[in-house]
């Protein structure tokens, strides 16, 4: 458990992520923009991605 003095998204989904068997990667976007998240659900790359590293 890495100590990070500051961190902009939730520390329990960085744990989920590293825990994870399937999930590589997580994208993070900002819902309450008009139109977001219906260009990330339309393919678009959007937002902040996360991936886990090996």
């Amino acid at each position: 458990n890495r100590k990070l003095p500051s961190l902009p998204v939730e520390p329990a989904m960085l744990e989920l992520l590293t825990r994870a068997r399937l999930a590589k990667s997580v994208r993070i976007i900002n819902g309450l923009v008009p139109g977001n998240l219906s260009r990330a659900l339309a393919g678009e790359s959007i937002g902040t991605l996360i991936q886990r590293y090996s």
